[in-house]
């Protein structure tokens, strides 16, 4: 009876060892485990910003940024979607892909991420939004200044590096 037992907990054992093992493999694909939570937070940030990127521009609605960009970063969107608008245009912005190069501790509540992104965009007229451009596509190396307040972490700013 005892070898009953044994061999139908051994028969349980691969199946959950898979699974642990699956599930630790995917972790490790999303984070570098070495990072501070503080870095892995702010890396985090960048991303969730560059995800909700395109429907701030699409919708002309910066409120989207809101829980990931300070309100100065926020107002910079806006304000390029307001350019844009004055001139009979609404941007389409596509993410094609996005690198961390690098992610460093500026402060207790400070982290520096470094991207490369690469981008699509179209300026379409305003009255027919619905009819697609050529797109350009464009790649940028960008720096996020990412900060900790009550808890929250959020861009402060995005700055294009030269």
């Amino acid at each position: 009876m005892s070898s009953m037992c044994t061999r139908a907990s051994s028969e349980r054992r691969p199946p959950r060892a898979v699974t642990i093992l699956l599930l630790a493999l995917a972790a490790a694909a999303c984070q570098r485990p070495n990072d501070p939570p503080e870095v892995q937070a702010a890396r985090a940030t960048v991303l969730r910003y560059n995800d909700r990127l395109p429907l701030a521009f699409r919708t002309g609605n910066q409120a989207v940024l809101g829980d990931v960009a300070e309100e100065a970063e926020a107002g910079r969107v806006g304000a390029l979607v307001t350019e844009l608008a004055s001139r009979g245009q609404v941007m389409f912005a596509r993410l094609l892909d996005l690198k961390i190069e690098s992610a460093k501790m500026l402060g207790p509540n400070a982290v520096l991420v470094e991207t490369a992104e690469a981008w699509t965009y179209e300026h379409r007229k305003l009255d027919d939004r619905d009819r697609p451009v050529e797109p350009a596509r464009v790649t940028y190396r960008m720096s996020y200044q990412v900060s900790r307040e009550s808890g929250a972490w959020r861009v402060q700013v995005a700055t294009p590096k030269k």
